[in-house]
């Protein structure tokens, strides 16, 4: 029982932002029951998040050597590779993790994130594209692969895909700041003005919080 309270507990901190406190959870949690691979993924995910990445990735291993199949370890450790540019280890992790899970949303959009940094932008958009039609209503998905289709210049495409975003999402000031840059291309320079109204009124707390999927 103690060790579900734990838990529990460090759920709500980490939802409230109590991410020391959360960490102290898990620190328990990994002392009571070393062998459980969540507890280090839950505490990688802590770490990485106040950027302590060299402590974030050795939970990572651990709970990857505990649990080989755990495609949430390979997919936050992938993230993490990319964050630091390693991103042939990125691709091997979510390589596999697409292996054993085939319709991971997640694993599609942060492999397309590795393959257009790249300049691999048609394997990008494949994989954008797999995200989408397995969680199409999340608008991060339409965001990245606007962003892929605007490096192919592609304009048309990348502004309907931006618009599916903030319809999905009207708060979303990555996505209007965008679409802003689209639409000043196309010639659209009082759309693009209002876009970039709209990002700086909605960028202080309007980040969607997806995590371990990656937005740009």
């Amino acid at each position: 029982m103690r060790n579900v309270y734990l838990d529990q507990q460090r759920a709500m901190r980490y939802i409230r932002g109590d991410l020391q406190g959360a960490l102290h959870n898990c620190d328990g949690l990994i002392a009571a029951e070393p062998q459980e691979a969540a507890h280090y993924v839950h505490r990688g995910i802590i770490r990485q998040t106040l950027n302590d990445l060299d402590k974030a990735l050795a939970d990572y291993d651990t709970a990857l050597q505990l649990s080989p199949r755990c495609v949430v370890a390979l997919i936050n450790r992938g993230l993490l590779h990319t964050a630091r540019a390693d991103y042939a280890d990125a691709l091997a992790d979510y390589n596999y993790a697409l292996y054993l899970d085939p319709k991971n949303a997640i694993a599609y959009n942060n492999r397309g994130l590795v393959s257009k940094a790249l300049g691999n932008i048609t394997g990008a958009i494949a994989d954008y594209c797999a995200a989408v039609r397995l969680d199409p209503h999340n608008p991060v998905l339409y965001n990245n692969r606007a962003n892929a289709y605007v490096a192919t210049g592609a304009l048309d495409r990348a502004l309907a895909d931006y618009d599916q975003a903030l319809h999905l999402n009207p708060r979303y000031a990555g996505a209007y700041d965008n679409r802003s840059t689209v639409r000043d291309k196309l010639g659209d320079v009082e759309g693009a003005l209002a876009d970039r109204s709209r990002a700086v009124a909605y960028t202080s707390g309007s980040s969607l919080h997806l995590a371990p999927l990656q937005p740009r």
